[in-house]
């Protein structure tokens, strides 16, 4: 007809389908290996996606074939550009150094959940106070000035009360960003984003197993000083962290803080 073939029944062909394998196979998705005449090279630890939504770390030059964190499907070679992440000490949130982290009305606990590469990670929690928990992730000047930074970490609800509910990240306010204080809230519970990011930054969520969830935000440096960095606070759906009020066993857990120089972010870095 005029607007396509509309077939009842089933349709059968007579082909004749090849039986040999190719010389050189391609289908990554399907291998999930290189054939050896395949050289491979990629500088520095990286991470990957396995079938069960697991974050693997490996070493350079050691292919990576990514997986969906929640369908477990094969999504072939996971080739990308060269990045650094900005914070030295990715996973541990008790160092402190030019990169650093600090907490307001808050305290970072120590080993307090399971990572979602497997390990131990640690949490910033409530300790009983109310007001603004906020972890500060403090690069400094180890960035570029008006350069485009992708900011990203996972993070997952202590337990499921609703003062954990929603978070946001946000430029330090007075860092040196074009645009302060831009932000862009979460929800932990059903991993989507309660408001629209602030304009000239954009923002996303991923969703990994067991409750975790990888959020960022994109934003462009300013003149670059050394309080340069960003936030993550725990907030109402409204994203005000004014007056949240936690207790010792409420709080986020916090796995894998990573900036690169970008308008996207590419997989964790360690």
């Amino acid at each position: 007809t005029s607007t396509g073939v509309h077939v009842t029944g089933e349709v059968s062909a007579s082909q004749d389908y090849p039986d040999f394998r190719p010389r050189l196979d391609f289908n990554f998705a399907v291998e999930k290996k290189l054939d050896p005449r395949i050289a491979y090279y990629r500088s520095g630890p990286a991470s990957f996606t396995d079938k069960l939504g697991k974050v693997v770390l490996v070493g350079e030059d050691v292919p990576r074939f990514d997986h969906d964190p929640m369908t477990g499907e094969c999504k072939g070679l996971l080739m990308e550009v060269t990045r650094t992440n900005m914070i030295t000490y990715s996973t541990d949130y008790t160092q402190s150094s030019l990169y650093q982290f600090s907490s307001y009305e808050g305290a970072i606990s120590e080993n307090l959940g399971t990572a979602p590469d497997g390990s131990q990670t640690d949490a910033l929690i409530g300790e009983g106070n109310t007001g603004r928990h906020t972890l500060y992730i403090k690069v400094g000047t180890s960035l570029s000035n008006s350069t485009k930074y992708s900011m990203s970490i996972f993070v997952k609800r202590v337990s499921d009360h609703s003062n954990e509910r929603y978070c946001r990240l946000e430029t330090a306010s007075y860092s040196s960003w074009t645009h302060a204080g831009a932000s862009a809230t979460f929800d932990l519970s059903n991993g989507t984003e309660v408001t629209s990011a602030s304009a000239n930054i954009t923002s996303g969520i991923e969703t990994y197993p067991d409750g975790w969830y990888r959020i960022s935000m994109t934003s462009t440096t300013g003149t670059v000083a050394a309080g340069t960095g960003f936030y993550l606070n725990i907030t109402n759906s409204s994203g005000s962290s004014a007056s949240t009020t936690l207790t010792s066993s409420q709080g986020l857990l916090m796995y894998g803080t990573q900036m690169e120089a970008g308008d996207f972010i590419t997989s964790f870095i360690p």
